[in-house]
């Protein structure tokens, strides 16, 4: 018999920055379903869970924001994400359990069933759990940090939720999957504050979002370093979480947009020519690198200059501009429907 105390999943693909999506909890989700029956697709998932649609920024007392602001693995789009795909997502909070050998042989049990489980990595990104070694005391992870290796974690330090693959069951049809990720996008747009446990800290969604950010921006230079540095990483990780999810946005109606008839489907195609027109603006700032610097650019927080950040908030002006006509496509073809 073979070492039945460590196992791998073969055929989990690799993930990484540039190839998987910028949404780590879609991409991971691809990559853990990719070597199941029922298989994601990042921009279907994109679109189905309003992701590709939303824009959103936190605020607190003491706080210019978070990167948590564009990540995906909240309840409701966890629970959107399993209801388009009929994927059972059951929530494990590793750091609460106080038998870590049992954390360890849920998560072995799980991939002794050919399913992988989606975890935080080595940074705060979803990765992908697809083998065990110890027992399942040392999980192997599919991670957007190493390429084509996998990184060893222990169980026993494992951060915040992991999602587990729990069961399938039927899905929504295409048409209620698209429904109810365009429904989604029209009220995230309209809503204003997603509060957390404390209600002066919380995440402002739609127009009030870009207002937030923009805030950030005309207020940098009364930071300190430290504050500074922060602002700066938030403004290009944010910025490119938007431009992935702005270019899937397009992609999403334009592929959907065929499932609608009459008016509908036209307002849908409209909404998806706004989102191409957004994504090619965002696409020039890459480019041309006068915008949104990140590691990408070969520039640091010593070319984000005053003049930078004006062209910045001009850009984020314009795309709440474009979003607000796409929102409005969108809603218009729900009601057309």
């Amino acid at each position: 018999m073979g070492d039945i105390s460590q196992k791998k999943l073969e055929g989990v693909p690799p993930l990484a920055w540039g190839k998987n999506g910028d949404c780590t909890f879609i991409g991971a989700l691809e990559a853990a379903t990719a070597v199941t029956p029922w298989p994601c697709r990042y921009t279907t998932m994109m679109g189905v869970t309003g992701l590709a649609f939303r824009i959103r920024w936190f605020t607190g007392p003491d706080e210019i924001g978070c990167p948590s602001s564009p990540v995906g693995e909240f309840q409701p789009e966890v629970e959107a994400a399993g209801r388009a795909t009929g994927w059972e997502l059951a929530v494990e909070w590793p750091g609460s359990a106080d038998d870590q050998a049992a954390m360890a042989r849920r998560f072995k049990e799980t991939i002794d069933r050919g399913l992988p489980a989606l975890v935080y990595g080595a940074q705060m990104n979803m990765a992908v759990a697809c083998g065990y070694e110890e027992n399942g005391g040392i999980l192997l992870l599919r991670d957007y940090t190493v390429g084509d290796d996998y990184l060893r974690k222990p169980t026993s330090e494992l951060e915040m939720c992991a999602l587990l693959l729990d069961g399938h069951t039927e899905p929504l049809s295409p048409m209620d999957a698209a429904l109810q990720g365009i429904g989604m996008g029209v009220t995230n747009w309209k809503r204003v504050r997603e509060t957390t446990d404390n209600p002066e800290r919380g995440y402002w969604h739609g127009p009030k979002a870009y207002q937030a950010w923009r805030d950030v921006l005309e207020r940098v230079d009364t930071f300190d370093d430290a504050a500074k540095g922060t602002a700066f990483f938030l403004n290009w990780w944010t910025f490119e979480c938007l431009a992935d999810a702005r270019y899937n946005a397009g992609a999403f109606l334009r592929e959907t947009a065929p499932l609608f008839a009459g008016e509908a489907r036209s307002h849908l195609e409209k909404a998806a020519g706004i989102y191409e027109d957004e994504f090619a603006g965002i696409r020039e700032s890459f480019e041309k690198r006068h915008a949104f610097i990140g590691p990408w650019s070969g520039l640091d927080i010593t070319s984000w200059n005053p003049e930078m950040r004006q062209r910045e908030m001009a850009m984020l002006t314009r795309a709440e501009e474009l979003e607000a006509l796409a929102i409005t496509e969108m809603e218009t073809a729900l009601n057309a429907n």
